[in-house]
Protein backbone atom coordinates (compact mmCIF):
# COMPACT_ATOMS: atom_id res chain seq x y z
CA UNK A 1 0.00 0.00 0.00
CA UNK A 2 1.44 3.25 -0.76
CA UNK A 3 1.11 5.77 2.10
CA UNK A 4 1.18 9.60 1.23
CA UNK A 5 3.85 11.70 2.83
CA UNK A 6 2.25 12.07 6.03
CA UNK A 7 2.35 11.09 9.61
CA UNK A 8 0.15 8.39 9.90
CA UNK A 9 -0.49 5.63 12.75
CA UNK A 10 -0.73 1.64 12.25
CA UNK A 11 -2.40 -0.33 15.43
CA UNK A 12 -1.69 -3.60 15.31
CA UNK A 13 -4.68 -5.70 17.28
CA UNK A 14 -4.89 -9.71 18.05
CA UNK A 15 -7.54 -11.34 16.17
CA UNK A 16 -9.13 -13.40 18.80
CA UNK A 17 -8.31 -16.58 16.62
CA UNK A 18 -4.82 -15.74 17.91
CA UNK A 19 -5.82 -15.84 21.23
CA UNK A 20 -3.08 -18.35 22.34
CA UNK A 21 -0.86 -15.70 21.21
CA UNK A 22 0.58 -12.95 22.40
CA UNK A 23 2.35 -9.49 21.21
CA UNK A 24 6.52 -9.11 21.49
CA UNK A 25 7.09 -5.40 20.76
CA UNK A 26 4.54 -2.16 20.46
CA UNK A 27 1.54 -2.64 19.15
CA UNK A 28 1.65 0.53 16.86
CA UNK A 29 3.88 2.18 14.41
CA UNK A 30 3.86 5.36 12.48
CA UNK A 31 4.87 6.35 9.13
CA UNK A 32 6.89 9.11 9.53
CA UNK A 33 8.20 11.68 6.60
CA UNK A 34 11.64 12.18 7.07
CA UNK A 35 13.24 14.98 4.38
CA UNK A 36 12.50 13.46 1.29
CA UNK A 37 11.94 9.86 2.19
CA UNK A 38 9.13 7.82 4.86
CA UNK A 39 9.91 5.20 7.33
CA UNK A 40 8.11 3.27 10.08
CA UNK A 41 8.98 3.99 13.42
CA UNK A 42 10.49 1.33 15.77
CA UNK A 43 10.79 -2.24 15.23
CA UNK A 44 8.11 -4.87 13.96
CA UNK A 45 6.09 -6.81 16.81
CA UNK A 46 6.34 -10.29 17.03
CA UNK A 47 3.46 -13.23 18.16
CA UNK A 48 4.59 -15.46 20.91
CA UNK A 49 2.46 -18.23 21.77
CA UNK A 50 1.57 -17.88 25.69
CA UNK A 51 2.82 -20.28 27.79
CA UNK A 52 2.62 -21.73 31.61
CA UNK A 53 5.33 -22.48 34.03
CA UNK A 54 5.48 -26.41 35.04
CA UNK A 55 2.36 -27.63 36.34
CA UNK A 56 2.87 -27.78 40.31
CA UNK A 57 3.98 -30.84 41.76
CA UNK A 58 1.88 -32.87 44.27
CA UNK A 59 2.35 -35.55 47.35
CA UNK A 60 1.90 -38.84 46.66
CA UNK A 61 0.75 -37.74 43.09
CA UNK A 62 2.01 -37.07 39.84
CA UNK A 63 0.57 -35.90 36.54
CA UNK A 64 0.58 -36.82 33.14
CA UNK A 65 2.57 -33.50 31.89
CA UNK A 66 5.89 -34.72 33.85
CA UNK A 67 8.05 -35.24 31.17
CA UNK A 68 7.74 -31.82 29.13
CA UNK A 69 9.26 -28.86 29.84
CA UNK A 70 7.15 -26.29 28.05
CA UNK A 71 3.13 -26.01 28.37
CA UNK A 72 1.57 -23.75 26.06
CA UNK A 73 -1.80 -21.81 26.08
CA UNK A 74 -4.68 -24.34 25.97
CA UNK A 75 -2.44 -27.59 27.15
CA UNK A 76 -3.94 -29.71 30.02
CA UNK A 77 -2.68 -31.83 32.58
CA UNK A 78 -4.32 -34.58 34.75
CA UNK A 79 -3.64 -35.46 37.95
CA UNK A 80 -3.51 -38.96 39.74
CA UNK A 81 -2.69 -40.34 43.33
CA UNK A 82 -0.90 -43.58 44.15
CA UNK A 83 -2.45 -46.44 45.18
CA UNK A 84 -4.43 -46.05 48.00
CA UNK A 85 -5.08 -42.68 47.49
CA UNK A 86 -7.85 -40.72 46.29
CA UNK A 87 -7.64 -37.06 44.35
CA UNK A 88 -9.34 -34.55 46.30
CA UNK A 89 -9.84 -31.80 43.59
CA UNK A 90 -10.79 -31.27 40.20
CA UNK A 91 -7.85 -33.75 38.72
CA UNK A 92 -7.04 -31.33 35.48
CA UNK A 93 -5.74 -27.88 35.40
CA UNK A 94 -5.46 -26.61 31.83
CA UNK A 95 -3.21 -23.24 30.57
CA UNK A 96 -4.89 -20.25 30.36
CA UNK A 97 -4.28 -16.63 30.42
CA UNK A 98 -6.66 -13.44 32.17
CA UNK A 99 -4.51 -10.58 30.51
CA UNK A 100 -3.47 -12.36 27.01
CA UNK A 101 0.04 -12.24 28.26
CA UNK A 102 0.63 -13.80 31.14
CA UNK A 103 0.26 -18.01 31.18
CA UNK A 104 -1.38 -19.53 34.32
CA UNK A 105 -3.57 -22.34 35.25
CA UNK A 106 -6.77 -22.58 35.70
CA UNK A 107 -6.99 -23.64 39.23
CA UNK A 108 -5.87 -24.85 42.56
CA UNK A 109 -4.07 -28.24 42.08
CA UNK A 110 -5.21 -31.43 43.81
CA UNK A 111 -4.16 -33.48 46.82
CA UNK A 112 -4.05 -36.64 47.24
CA UNK A 113 -5.71 -37.99 50.69
CA UNK A 114 -6.40 -41.41 52.10
CA UNK A 115 -9.20 -43.39 50.37
CA UNK A 116 -12.63 -43.09 52.27
CA UNK A 117 -15.96 -44.51 52.08
CA UNK A 118 -18.88 -43.21 53.74
CA UNK A 119 -20.37 -45.13 56.39
CA UNK A 120 -22.05 -48.30 55.33
CA UNK A 121 -25.64 -48.09 55.05
CA UNK A 122 -28.00 -50.02 57.62
CA UNK A 123 -30.53 -52.68 56.36
CA UNK A 124 -33.63 -53.56 58.17
CA UNK A 125 -34.07 -56.79 60.26
CA UNK A 126 -30.79 -57.10 60.46
CA UNK A 127 -27.13 -55.20 61.01
CA UNK A 128 -23.42 -54.83 60.34
CA UNK A 129 -20.25 -55.49 61.95
CA UNK A 130 -19.02 -51.46 61.62
CA UNK A 131 -19.53 -48.99 64.70
CA UNK A 132 -19.85 -45.33 64.39
CA UNK A 133 -17.03 -43.17 63.94
CA UNK A 134 -14.78 -46.18 61.94
CA UNK A 135 -12.96 -45.01 58.90
CA UNK A 136 -13.07 -47.13 55.85
CA UNK A 137 -10.75 -46.91 54.36
CA UNK A 138 -9.60 -48.57 50.86
CA UNK A 139 -10.17 -52.56 50.98
CA UNK A 140 -12.03 -52.09 54.08
CA UNK A 141 -14.74 -54.94 54.61
CA UNK A 142 -17.87 -55.02 56.24
CA UNK A 143 -20.53 -57.84 56.98
CA UNK A 144 -23.82 -57.97 57.19
CA UNK A 145 -26.46 -60.09 59.35
CA UNK A 146 -30.11 -60.57 60.29
CA UNK A 147 -31.83 -60.99 63.08
CA UNK A 148 -33.65 -64.30 64.41
CA UNK A 149 -36.23 -65.26 62.18
CA UNK A 150 -34.59 -63.70 59.09
CA UNK A 151 -32.45 -65.25 56.25
CA UNK A 152 -29.77 -62.83 54.28
CA UNK A 153 -30.99 -62.18 50.53
CA UNK A 154 -27.47 -60.82 48.69
CA UNK A 155 -23.94 -60.94 49.31
CA UNK A 156 -22.89 -60.70 52.97
CA UNK A 157 -20.03 -58.29 52.33
CA UNK A 158 -19.51 -55.11 51.09
CA UNK A 159 -15.93 -53.81 50.24
CA UNK A 160 -14.24 -50.14 49.83
CA UNK A 161 -13.11 -49.85 46.32
CA UNK A 162 -10.22 -46.84 45.21
CA UNK A 163 -13.27 -44.42 44.16
CA UNK A 164 -14.21 -44.30 47.37
CA UNK A 165 -17.75 -46.51 47.17
CA UNK A 166 -19.39 -49.42 47.76
CA UNK A 167 -18.12 -52.37 45.60
CA UNK A 168 -21.69 -53.66 46.04
CA UNK A 169 -25.47 -52.74 46.93
CA UNK A 170 -26.15 -53.95 50.78
CA UNK A 171 -28.06 -57.10 51.40
CA UNK A 172 -31.30 -57.52 52.72
CA UNK A 173 -32.91 -59.44 55.40
CA UNK A 174 -36.81 -61.80 54.16
CA UNK A 175 -38.39 -63.39 56.80
CA UNK A 176 -37.71 -67.09 57.09
CA UNK A 177 -40.79 -69.22 55.79
CA UNK A 178 -41.36 -72.80 56.37
CA UNK A 179 -40.22 -76.37 54.83
CA UNK A 180 -43.01 -78.56 54.06
CA UNK A 181 -43.85 -80.28 57.51
CA UNK A 182 -43.13 -84.05 57.47
CA UNK A 183 -45.86 -86.52 59.48
CA UNK A 184 -45.20 -90.11 59.31
CA UNK A 185 -47.75 -92.37 58.37
CA UNK A 186 -49.95 -89.65 56.85
CA UNK A 187 -48.90 -86.82 54.15
CA UNK A 188 -49.47 -82.90 53.86
CA UNK A 189 -52.68 -81.92 51.37
CA UNK A 190 -50.51 -80.06 48.29
CA UNK A 191 -47.19 -80.18 46.39
CA UNK A 192 -45.74 -77.03 47.73
CA UNK A 193 -42.21 -77.70 49.15
CA UNK A 194 -41.48 -74.41 50.73
CA UNK A 195 -44.32 -71.55 52.43
CA UNK A 196 -44.75 -68.46 52.77
CA UNK A 197 -45.29 -66.73 56.96
CA UNK A 198 -49.49 -67.46 57.34
CA UNK A 199 -49.70 -69.79 55.07
CA UNK A 200 -51.63 -72.82 56.12
CA UNK A 201 -51.13 -76.66 55.55
CA UNK A 202 -53.76 -79.34 56.39
CA UNK A 203 -53.02 -83.19 57.26
CA UNK A 204 -54.23 -86.67 56.78
CA UNK A 205 -53.46 -89.37 57.95
CA UNK A 206 -53.00 -93.00 56.20
CA UNK A 207 -55.49 -95.65 56.78
CA UNK A 208 -56.11 -97.85 59.68
CA UNK A 209 -54.21 -94.30 61.16
CA UNK A 210 -56.24 -91.33 63.05
CA UNK A 211 -55.14 -87.87 63.43
CA UNK A 212 -53.38 -87.08 66.93
CA UNK A 213 -53.80 -83.07 66.71
CA UNK A 214 -54.47 -80.14 64.74
CA UNK A 215 -55.25 -80.97 60.71
CA UNK A 216 -54.07 -77.64 60.29
CA UNK A 217 -50.95 -75.57 60.85
CA UNK A 218 -49.84 -72.46 60.10
CA UNK A 219 -46.48 -71.07 59.08
CA UNK A 220 -45.51 -68.33 61.69
CA UNK A 221 -42.21 -66.37 62.49
CA UNK A 222 -38.97 -68.31 62.31
CA UNK A 223 -40.18 -71.04 60.35
CA UNK A 224 -42.19 -72.69 62.75
CA UNK A 225 -45.80 -74.88 62.47
CA UNK A 226 -48.54 -73.81 64.99
CA UNK A 227 -50.23 -75.74 66.30
CA UNK A 228 -46.90 -78.05 66.24
CA UNK A 229 -46.92 -80.73 63.43
CA UNK A 230 -50.10 -83.50 64.40
CA UNK A 231 -49.11 -87.20 64.55
CA UNK A 232 -51.01 -90.49 63.36
CA UNK A 233 -51.61 -93.15 65.51
CA UNK A 234 -52.89 -96.52 64.93
CA UNK A 235 -56.10 -97.22 65.23
CA UNK A 236 -57.84 -99.10 67.94
CA UNK A 237 -61.15 -100.62 68.98
CA UNK A 238 -61.30 -100.49 72.72
CA UNK A 239 -64.66 -101.97 73.50
CA UNK A 240 -65.68 -105.71 73.84
CA UNK A 241 -63.17 -107.94 73.08
CA UNK A 242 -60.14 -105.56 72.25
CA UNK A 243 -59.99 -106.52 68.57
CA UNK A 244 -57.86 -104.42 66.42
CA UNK A 245 -59.62 -103.14 62.98
CA UNK A 246 -56.64 -102.77 60.52
CA UNK A 247 -57.76 -104.28 56.87
CA UNK A 248 -58.28 -101.87 54.35
CA UNK A 249 -61.45 -103.80 53.32
CA UNK A 250 -62.95 -102.20 56.44
CA UNK A 251 -63.99 -98.93 54.35
CA UNK A 252 -66.78 -100.84 52.31
CA UNK A 253 -67.21 -102.81 48.97
CA UNK A 254 -65.54 -106.13 48.71
CA UNK A 255 -63.32 -107.60 50.64
CA UNK A 256 -60.95 -110.83 51.43
CA UNK A 257 -62.20 -113.78 53.33
CA UNK A 258 -62.66 -113.97 57.10
CA UNK A 259 -60.59 -115.86 59.09
CA UNK A 260 -58.55 -115.82 62.37
CA UNK A 261 -61.78 -114.63 64.23
CA UNK A 262 -61.18 -116.77 67.62
CA UNK A 263 -57.43 -115.34 67.90
CA UNK A 264 -59.06 -111.59 68.99
CA UNK A 265 -58.36 -109.75 66.03
CA UNK A 266 -59.70 -109.32 63.29
CA UNK A 267 -57.36 -109.45 60.22
CA UNK A 268 -59.83 -109.47 57.62
CA UNK A 269 -63.08 -107.74 57.38
CA UNK A 270 -65.72 -107.64 54.31
CA UNK A 271 -68.69 -105.64 55.05
CA UNK A 272 -70.67 -102.93 52.90
CA UNK A 273 -72.39 -100.01 54.22
CA UNK A 274 -75.79 -100.56 52.95
CA UNK A 275 -75.39 -104.69 54.88
CA UNK A 276 -77.87 -104.59 58.03
CA UNK A 277 -74.82 -106.73 59.85
CA UNK A 278 -72.83 -104.19 59.71
CA UNK A 279 -74.53 -100.77 60.68
CA UNK A 280 -72.83 -98.54 62.82
CA UNK A 281 -73.38 -99.56 66.62
CA UNK A 282 -71.46 -99.12 69.74
CA UNK A 283 -67.88 -100.30 70.69
CA UNK A 284 -65.47 -99.22 67.87
CA UNK A 285 -65.74 -95.63 67.22
CA UNK A 286 -63.08 -95.65 64.52
CA UNK A 287 -63.75 -94.21 60.58
CA UNK A 288 -62.88 -95.68 57.54
CA UNK A 289 -63.36 -93.15 54.82
CA UNK A 290 -66.68 -91.99 55.20
CA UNK A 291 -68.04 -94.92 56.92
CA UNK A 292 -67.93 -95.73 60.42
CA UNK A 293 -66.85 -99.43 61.45
CA UNK A 294 -69.47 -101.36 62.56
CA UNK A 295 -69.80 -102.18 66.20
CA UNK A 296 -68.36 -104.99 67.71
CA UNK A 297 -71.65 -106.51 68.99
CA UNK A 298 -73.08 -106.32 65.47
CA UNK A 299 -69.22 -107.43 63.82
CA UNK A 300 -69.56 -110.65 65.96
CA UNK A 301 -72.64 -112.11 65.03
CA UNK A 302 -71.84 -111.06 61.46
CA UNK A 303 -68.66 -113.61 61.49
CA UNK A 304 -70.80 -115.77 63.13
CA UNK A 305 -72.95 -116.13 60.13
CA UNK A 306 -69.92 -116.06 57.40
CA UNK A 307 -68.40 -119.01 59.20
CA UNK A 308 -71.59 -120.85 59.72
CA UNK A 309 -72.31 -120.48 63.46
CA UNK A 310 -75.27 -119.47 64.71
CA UNK A 311 -75.28 -118.41 68.49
Amino acid sequence: RNLKPRNLTVKLINPSVWSRYKLVGGSQRTCEVSGTGVSWSGDAPVCQRITCDPPPAIPHGTHNGSSRDTFSFGDVVTYSCASGLSLAGDASLSCSSADGQRGSWSGAAPRCQEVRCPAPPSIANGQHGASPGDRHGLGSVVLYTCTEGYSLVGNASIRCTAAGTWSRPQPRCQAIGCTRPEIENGKVAGLETTYSLEDIVVFECNFGYALKGSQESQCKFGGKWDPPVPTCEKRKCRGGAGWELISEPLCGGKGAALKDWKGKTCTYLSFHPHNPHSNPGRGCPGRCGRHLAPSLERFKRHVDVALGHMG
